[in-house]
């Protein structure tokens, strides 16, 4: 949660890992009634890093999410960046930077792990074949029918047949509806 005061300048910031500079956040805040307080543009500031300043006129809480376009009018969402959530408390209490006591010692070496395991999964998912993924949605959101000893798998129209699977007994003898299936075969 991000703490603000009430009528105070509150510098919000988006970093990208991979340091993108030709993308457009934008974040819509709502009130504790989800009524549209404000819809923000951040503006690229270096390396990746975003950021926009906003001045809230009441006390409460905000909530929003903040959404990556890939282009200007904020019409097209990236499919590279996730929404974040944003959680935000204006109140009246003015807080004096320097009386609060920071400890930064260990934030460069936590900020090298974050990368690590941002870069990490960015190698894992570059691997993924979405035509596999694709297919397996198609499988499940489709009818399925047991047409003698066949199984027919169809796409989510219920009339484009995806697969068809023979269905074999444990001797590999062809299984009935009757038989109890041990395996199927792609046909």
């Amino acid at each position: 949660m991000i703490h603000g005061t009430k009528s105070q300048p509150l510098m919000l910031s988006v970093c990208l890992p991979e340091g993108e500079i030709n993308l457009y956040p934008r974040v819509k805040l709502y009130d504790s009634s989800d009524a549209l307080s404000a819809t923000l543009d951040f503006t690229h500031v270096a390396n990746g890093k975003y950021k926009v300043v906003w001045t809230p006129g009441t006390n409460g809480y905000y909530h929003g999410d903040c959404i990556i376009y890939t282009d200007v009018g904020h019409s097209i969402e990236s499919t590279d960046y996730a929404y974040a959530g944003v959680l935000l408390k204006i109140d009246e209490i003015e807080t004096n930077i320097n009386d609060i006591e920071t400890d930064t010692t260990n934030i460069e070496s936590k900020v090298d792990v974050v990368d690590t395991v941002v870069d990490a999964v960015k190698i894992k998912t570059d691997t993924i074949d979405w035509t596999d993924v694709d297919f397996i949605k198609e499988v499940e959101g489709g009818r399925w029918i047991r047409d003698g000893t066949q199984l027919k798998f169809y796409k989510d129209d219920n009339i484009t047949l995806l697969a068809t699977f023979n269905l074999k007994q444990a001797d590999g003898a062809a299984a009935n509806e009757s038989d109890d299936v041990y395996e199927r075969v792609r046909a």
